[in-house]
């Protein structure tokens, strides 16, 4: 008996050492990078602002992690749209007398608001220690939330390219009107330019109906392919809602406002369809450069070539 007790702890001890020899690690976790976007228009009053604080709104409903970057440098309204009164923005980060997480506003569904700033080209004359702060400032947002959206300014200038180049998407917001889709289709004249192969979603605000924002779609895909041979990705129709105007009057996102209208659905689908695209980064992979690096190489460039 002691002869098969002592046998018996043996085979027991000898298992568990085998068990414990042969059991892998467990694998390091992949590293977490932010998907960036920047929104963008050719023109002003195309609604883009409303779009992307809703859409926003929308994504952190969906227990996402969204930063929402107010990059438009003339007339910053992400703050108003929301109702809130910031009393420091991106240019006392530049300047070096805030740090990015003390600028920071929370907005609805735990969303946070990096308020506008005036400052940007301002990064081209930054010494190399302060752009090295700052680009490790904003790694450590890359790495903590999901989505990154940026609300550039209307129309086609230096800083609105910078951010539609260096994000790995861009979302177009165009309406109906010719002038609207004109000047939407130079936008991605121009971003094609810089980036042939950048992505871009298109977007058509304030359609009369569905059908309407195909046919507006249809035709700015068949110009882009045509004369850029750069596709476009319609990926959704906000239709005119009689609630947007007043919600913006109330200082409420439409989609807490009037959350059935029609506008409310339209960012609702939205939100599903852009959730649904593969971005064009390697999960879990390294990014080449991060999208302030690539910000701030872009403007440094521009300002030589202005030098020069």
């Amino acid at each position: 008996m002691f002869d098969q007790a002592q046998r018996l702890r043996e085979m027991v001890g000898g298992s568990q050492a085998t068990s414990l020899a042969i059991v892998p690690p467990p694998p390091a976790p992949l590293a977490k990078h932010a998907r960036t976007i920047a929104v963008t228009s050719g023109k002003g009053g195309v609604g883009k602002t409303n779009i992307v604080t809703n859409l926003a709104i929308a994504l952190g409903r969906r227990g996402k992690k969204v930063l929402l970057v107010d990059a438009d440098l003339s007339l910053a309204n992400v703050d108003v749209v929301l109702g809130l009164q910031p009393r420091f923005n991106l240019s006392h980060v530049i300047s070096g007398e805030k740090r990015l997480r003390e600028i920071v506003l929370e907005g609805p569904h735990s969303i946070r608001i990096i308020p506008a700033a005036s400052g940007i080209q301002e990064m081209a004359n930054l010494r190399d220690e302060d752009i090295k702060r700052l680009i490790s400032e904003f790694a450590e947002f890359d790495r903590e939330f999901d989505l990154i959206l940026i609300d550039t300014a209307a129309g086609i200038s230096e800083s609105v390219l910078s951010f539609a180049v260096a994000s790995q998407e861009v979302l177009l917001v165009t309406t109906p009107e010719p002038t609207s889709y004109v000047d939407a289709y130079q936008m991605l004249k121009n971003i094609h330019f810089y980036s042939p192969t950048q992505p871009v979603h298109l977007i058509v605000n304030m359609a009369a109906n569905q059908s309407e924002g195909e046919q507006t779609a249809s035709f700015m895909n068949e110009m882009a392919n045509r004369f850029l041979q750069h596709s476009l990705n319609h990926i959704g129709t906000v239709v005119r809602d009689p609630d947007v105007p007043a919600s913006i009057r109330l200082q409420r996102p439409f989609l807490e406002e009037s959350p059935h209208g029609p506008a409310a659905r339209g960012i609702q689908q939205l939100s599903t369809r852009l959730l649904n695209q593969t971005s064009n980064r390697e999960e879990g992979g390294q990014p080449e450069k991060s999208l302030w690096s690539k910000v701030i190489q872009f403007v440094r460039k521009g300002a030589v070539a202005h030098a020069g």
